[in-house]
C-alpha cells in the first residue's frame, strides 16, 4: 500500500452491521471531510449517499474496497457531535448506525438506489 492512500469508513442509510470502508480517488483525497455526503457503489449497479464517518488508512479485511464515487458537498453537514450522538442512539436502541442516520437525514440528503440524479457539467470535485 502506497502512504499516500486513504481509505474512508462510510455510513450508508441501511441497517447493515458494519460500517463499510471504500478506497478514496487521490484526487478526491486533498477534500475529503468527515461528515460529508459522498456517493458510493453498493452491488453492482446501485448508488447510495453516504455519510464519512472516519479517514485512515487501513486496509480492509476480507474485501476488496471499492472507490467513493463522488464526493456531494463542499463542506460536511454532519458534525462529530451528531456522529457521536448517532453512535450513541445505535448502541442505546440497539440498532444499526445506518438505521440512525436514515432517520436523522431528511430525505432529499439522501440517495438511494432507485433516485436519479445528474451530475453538472462541473462537478464540485472532479475526479478526471
Amino acid at each position: 500500500m502506497e502512504r499516500d492512500t486513504f481509505f474512508a469508513d462510510i455510513v450508508l442509510p441501511l441497517a447493515l452491521p458494519k460500517v463499510l470502508t471504500y478506497r478514496v480517488p487521490r484526487v478526491l483525497a486533498p477534500h475529503i471531510l468527515i461528515g460529508q455526503r459522498v456517493i458510493v457503489p453498493l452491488g453492482k449497479q446501485k448508488l447510495f449517499t453516504g455519510i464519512v464517518l472516519k479517514i485512515h488508512n487501513h486496509v480492509p479485511s476480507g474485501y476488496e474496497a471499492r472507490y467513493v464515487e463522488e464526493i456531494l458537498d463542499a463542506e460536511s453537514i454532519v458534525n462529530q457531535e451528531q456522529l457521536d450522538f448517532w453512535q450513541w442512539m445505535a448502541d442505546y436502541y440497539a440498532c444499526t448506525l445506518g438505521e440512525v442516520m436514515n432517520a436523522a437525514l431528511p430525505s432529499g440528503l439522501k440517495l438511494t438506489s432507485e433516485t436519479q440524479f445528474t451530475l453538472p457539467d462541473k462537478m464540485l470535485f472532479s475526479r478526471s
